[in-house]
């Protein structure tokens, strides 16, 4: 079934003119309105939201975009959610800004590996810079263009000065990974504690299907990994990902990110939802040394393993989509075969709120699994 979704994620059109920016904002809403009460929800009514978003979810993955977001707005008014308030009106004109930003940024010849990055990483920052963002670009209508263009012109001066403007960057900002065929899109959000010398632990975290980098950081737990972040001194890190990222893309990202922060070899952690945990699982799988430990969430382990970190799976009773009973199975040969397995079944959860409720718990076991 998951398999056969994920498909449908990726070649159903939608069947209206609904575009990404509206799913992106009802969805959003909804999970700051789940997230709110969340404490407050007794299991019945747990189980029923679990159960209407996933609805929604399977609605998303056969193109019904109008029902998606019929389905999003009665849940967030019944969950209290304030009316969602217009966007305040922007005369700046940023395509001026752009080109401007990018006529600098190209007399700019970089030297060293690292400020080449950076370089790439300010031109595809400054493309942003427009005046109307594509509805069905994420990257442009998720971004802040007012701070993103006071922000380049600190990053241009000090890329103009042979400066790299990302090493031990706070905060939340969004960034490139250079390929072969693109870049690829990624949200970083650094601690203070990832502002310093010392390494600090990585927390990749991976995607469901039809999502984005944005969705770890403004979605799922109405971003509760960033408070998770902060609480703990960790760099998280979310890409985008199709249904494989390969080992050499994740080893291309961790040098990439080591020229910004200091990251502890010894303290690198995954984490991934359905289509994400698919892909963790591979990575694991493929890569068992890079890892501490892993988590799948919905989803994640298929077929055998030589070697793999210690790996936790958490599965909802309710999905519809990740079968609870099959990962059950999956973790049980894991574990037969030898490896260190821990599985979890949730018995009021489904498949996508299942992120919200389980991730503080699965950051407290990712790192207490000791190097």
């Amino acid at each position: 079934m998951l398999s056969l979704l994920l498909l449908l994620a990726v070649a159903a059109p939608q069947k209206t003119s609904t575009t990404r920016l509206d799913l992106a904002r009802a969805y959003v809403r909804f999970e700051q309105a789940y997230a709110a009460k969340q404490e407050q929800l007794e299991g019945p009514r747990r189980r029923e939201l679990h159960q209407a978003f996933d609805r929604a979810t399977i609605a998303f993955f056969t193109g019904d975009g109008a029902k998606v977001l019929a389905d999003l707005e009665q849940l967030s008014v019944e969950l209290g959610a304030p009316a969602p308030e217009p966007a305040p009106k922007d005369e700046t004109n940023y395509d001026e800004l752009r080109l401007a930003a990018l006529v600098r940024l190209n007399r700019i010849e970089p030297e060293g590996e690292p400020l080449r990055l950076a370089l790439e990483n300010a031109k595809a920052r400054a493309a942003l810079l427009v005046n109307q963002p594509s509805p069905n670009d994420s990257a442009q209508f998720f971004c802040d263009r007012r701070a993103l263009s006071k922000d380049l012109i600190r990053e241009i001066e000090a890329l103009e000065k042979g400066e790299d403007p990302y090493r031990r960057r706070l905060g939340d900002w969004w960034r490139v990974l250079p390929q072969e065929k693109g870049n690829l899109p990624l949200r970083v959000y650094a601690p203070l504690a990832a502002t310093q010398d010392t390494p600090v632990p990585l927390v990749i975290v991976l995607h469901g299907a039809g999502g984005d980098e944005n969705m770890f950081f403004d979605a799922y737990g109405a971003g509760v990994i960033k408070r998770l972040a902060d609480q703990r001194g960790f760099l998280a890190v979310a890409p985008r990902v199709s249904m494989r990222l390969k080992p050499e893309t994740l080893e291309q990202l961790l040098t990439a990110l080591r020229y910004h922060y200091a990251i502890d070899p010894a303290r690198v952690y995954l984490v991934g939802h359905s289509m994400g945990a698919g892909a963790a699982f591979g990575l694991a799988a493929a890569t068992p040394e890079r890892f501490a430990a892993v988590a799948c969430l919905a989803g994640g382990p298929r077929g055998k393993a030589e070697r793999l970190p210690p790996l936790l799976v958490i599965a909802g009773a309710l999905d519809p989509l990740a079968n609870a009973d099959g990962l059950a199975k999956s973790c049980a040969a894991l574990k037969e075969a030898g490896h260190r397995v821990t599985f979890e079944r949730k018995e009021d959860s489904g498949h996508t709120l299942l992120v919200t409720e389980v991730l503080p718990a699965t950051i407290e076991w990712l790192f207490s699994q000791r190097p």
